[in-house]
Order: structure tokens, then C-alpha cells, then sequence
């Protein structure tokens, strides 16, 4: 098992009920997943080159250089359907943190398992460790409240499935 240490997350998606369909298609398998992001060109060129990593170079926010961003996922299901094993999110000592918790920006060890290398290597996330927490804050700005009401459609006895 591999283990990158102290990079920066952001977008961790790893509910244990729960995971992400990426690329826009609903035939995609949800996945857990997390984006990490170096800020050294020579960590980069290394993970990209041990571990096959393909990365991204964006300009910082405040425009003071760049970083380079990846991601590592892990499929919430396996071939036949079952739940695989939900990915492990911890503090730095041990104690397990709800993932929807964690803000972007937190700092973090990841842990993954890596099969072959280079360009040909396949990579499958399996933990989080947080070495700071950033607490990710409801950005809504709606107050929340308990006076709503869901109204479902009546059923209109029409097939509304569309044939093309």
C-alpha cells in the first residue's frame, strides 16, 4: 500500500452510503474519490512517474504560481453489485471523521493501493488521514426549516415514457 503524505484535499467524496457519478453519464458506476493537489513540480514529476499519475496545472486563486491537482477514487461496488469496503476517514489519531465534514483545503495522508507502474499503473483509494481538519460550513443561504411540503404527481394513468 502507498501513501502520499501531507497534501492538500479537496472534493472528498467518501459517505459510506453514498458515492459520486463522474463524467456527466448516468451509466458511470458511482465512485468514492478525493482531488489532491502538490504545489512542488518535482513531487509531481515523481508521484506522476512512481505511480502513474496524470496531473492538471491550474494558476492559484491569488495568482501567485500554481499547483498540480489529481484525483484518486475507489468504485463503491464491485462487479457483481455488492458494497465494496467504504473508504477510511480518521484524524491524525485514529478517531473516524464523518466525510461530509471535511472542507476543502484540509491536509492530509492518503492511503492507496497501487498495482503495476508508471504510465500502466492502476490506483484504488482506501484512506484518508487528516492532519488538519479544515470543517467544511453549510453555504447555503437559505434558514433552514421544518415548515415545507413535498407534493408528488398524480398519476395521470399516461405512459410517460418517450419512444424515439
Amino acid at each position: 500500500m502507498a501513501i502520499l503524505k501531507k497534501v492538500e484535499i479537496h472534493w472528498l467524496v467518501a459517505d459510506p452510503k453514498r458515492g459520486k457519478k463522474f463524467q456527466g453519464k448516468d451509466s458511470n458506476p458511482e465512485k468514492w474519490s478525493v482531488q489532491f493537489r502538490v504545489f512542488d513540480k518535482a513531487e509531481r514529476d515523481r508521484l506522476a512517474k512512481e505511480f502513474g499519475f496524470n496531473f492538471k496545472t491550474e494558476e492559484k486563486e491569488d495568482g501567485s504560481g500554481v499547483y498540480y491537482k489529481t484525483t484518486l477514487s475507489a468504485f463503491t461496488r464491485d462487479t457483481e453489485g455488492n458494497l465494496n469496503r467504504p473508504i477510511t476517514v480518521i484524524l491524525g489519531n485514529g478517531e473516524p471523521v464523518d466525510p461530509n465534514t471535511v472542507g476543502n483545503g484540509s491536509i492530509a495522508n492518503i492511503s492507496f493501493i497501487v498495482k503495476g507502474k508508471g504510465d500502466d499503473a492502476t490506483r484504488r483509494l482506501v484512506g484518508v488521514q487528516l492532519l488538519k481538519h479544515i470543517v467544511r460550513k453549510n453555504d447555503s443561504e437559505f434558514e433552514l426549516t421544518e415548515d415545507f411540503e413535498v407534493v408528488a404527481p398524480a398519476d395521470d394513468g399516461l405512459d410517460d415514457e418517450i419512444v424515439y
